[in-house]
């Protein structure tokens, strides 16, 4: 299921990054994320499953990154670190983030379009 929330992230490419997301209902309370995981994925083709996320980070955390939810407050952390992008080029590509992957209550809670721009030399 796919909530459509969308949020374009652009960076540079090697850089280091986070996003914080703060999940309410429409009347203002906090949504319950309790008992969620946690995933983000860049691809560069946001339908095509069949090859390896180009990012792919969750709650246990990797060198591309973590994922920190905070239940009582509703929030999740998104830490992208330098080696999640130090390879890729600069390019635009897609990115969403999903509780409960691979079960039958996945959902995409937001995505959009993930920017690298080149770093410029002095």
């Amino acid at each position: 299921m796919a909530l459509r929330n969308v949020a374009n992230w652009e960076l540079a490419v090697g850089s280091q990054s986070s996003l914080q997301f703060v999940f309410t209902q429409p009347s203002g309370a906090l949504y319950n994320i309790t008992g969620l995981s946690w995933e983000f994925r860049v691809r560069t083709d946001p339908t095509d499953t069949s090859t390896a996320p180009l990012i792919e980070i969750t709650q246990t955390g990797n060198a591309q990154g973590l994922i920190t939810a905070n239940t009582s407050a509703s929030t999740v952390l998104l830490t992208l670190n330098p080696a999640a992008t130090q390879t890729m080029a600069a390019a635009t590509y897609a990115w969403a983030l999903w509780s409960n992957p691979g079960t039958t209550t996945a959902t995409q809670w937001v995505g959009g379009s993930f920017r690298l721009d080149p770093v410029v030399q002095p």
